[in-house]
């Protein structure tokens, strides 16, 4: 990942790296996707985007996840040629999400990667 800036792993690597298991647990986290809303944003008038919107704060010198205040999602139409430059309005990541230990775990693993590899203590989150 510092050499590429990048990171792709196949889904049994995944598991392995972030201890999940792909279980009734595993299932239950999945079902959230049947949940999310249409993006109403999408500016080449597509209907096959659905999300929710979520902001966290992690430090890694506590090891907590801190769920943000809800506010718009942005980015510049530098990233995101189609969507971005202007806010979006999603509804937020559903609580039982938010709560799931399989959302902790994967969060738990990418950040310790990524303070390893970024020499970073402190990420804002944006899950999309």
């Amino acid at each position: 990942m510092v050499t590429n800036g990048w990171w792709f792993s196949k889904g049994e690597r995944a598991e392995a790296c972030f201890g999940i298991e792909i279980d009734a647990a595993w299932k239950n986290f999945a079902d959230h996707w049947n949940r999310l809303l249409l993006d109403e944003y999408m500016r080449d008038g597509g209907t096959y985007r659905y999300r929710r919107y979520s902001a966290f704060e992690y430090d890694a010198t506590d090891r907590i996840f801190r769920l943000l205040p809800h506010a718009p999602y942005e980015q510049s139409k530098s990233v995101n040629h189609l969507n971005g430059g202007f806010k979006r309005h999603f509804e937020p990541l559903e609580n039982s999400f938010i709560d799931h230990p399989v959302l902790e775990k994967i969060l738990t693993g990418f950040c310790r990667i990524l303070c390893e590899a970024a020499r970073h203590d402190r990420w804002n989150i944006k899950i999309h």
